[in-house]
Parts: C-alpha cells; structure tokens; sequence
C-alpha cells in the first residue's frame, strides 16, 4: 500500500522490486518528507522575522527593511558558485583584484617615468 500511497509507483514496478529497494524507497521517501518539514519550520522563522517590529516614537516600525536583511541571496549564490566552479571570484573578490592590479599599474608607470614626465632608461 504504501507503494501507492507515498511512492507514486505502479504495479509493475511494484512486482518487480525487492525488499531492500523498498526500504531504501521509503527511507528516501522519510527522509524527504522530514526536509520538507524542516523547510516548514525555516519558512516559519523567516516569517516571523519579517514580520518583527519595534517600538518607534508613538507607533511601531518594522525591524527589517528589505529581504536581504533577513537572507543574503547574493552570498548564498556565492557561497554555492564557490563550492561548484573552482575558478570562481565573488564580485567583492574581483574588485580587490583589480584594485591590486591597478595599484601595480600605477607603480610600473610611476618607475618607468622620472619627475619631468620622461621615461628613466633604467
């Protein structure tokens, strides 16, 4: 029954299985099911933070202005990008690159140029 219910398989698949793939299933089918819920309780959390309010003069405000106080996408995605491209450089990383190498830059052509605006030959 459960094979129906909670798996979704239909009989020839049913016929076919064996013990040990039918408990795999529904562990994984378990297993599932309690990240959903977990997915429930963050859900519920992320709510009960937006809705979050302090006492403001007279009346209330909220505590978070935007979304991204509560959840930083952009780090999220970073955090994910990282662990899947090896080459990859968050934006702020990028920027410290090329500020490195601009500052590199500046010192090459200020050795290359003596205090009259020509070129050293040293």
């Amino acid at each position: 029954m459960n094979c129906l219910a909670y798996l979704g398989l239909d009989f020839d698949e049913i016929a076919v299985m064996t013990m040990r793939e039918y408990q795999l299933r529904m562990e994984a089918y378990q297993l599932k099911k309690a990240e959903k819920m977990h997915d429930m309780a963050v859900m519920a959390m992320f709510n009960r933070e937006a809705k979050a309010q302090r006492k403001s003069g007279k009346g209330t405000k909220y505590v978070h202005r935007s979304p991204d106080e509560i959840f930083d996408l952009e780090k999220a995605v970073d955090r994910i990008r990282g662990n899947f491209e090896p080459e990859y450089l968050t934006e702020q990383q990028e920027k410290t690159i090329m500020l490195e190498r601009m500052k590199k830059w500046r010192e090459l052509e200020r050795r290359k140029h003596d205090g009259n605006g020509r070129y050293s030959h040293t």
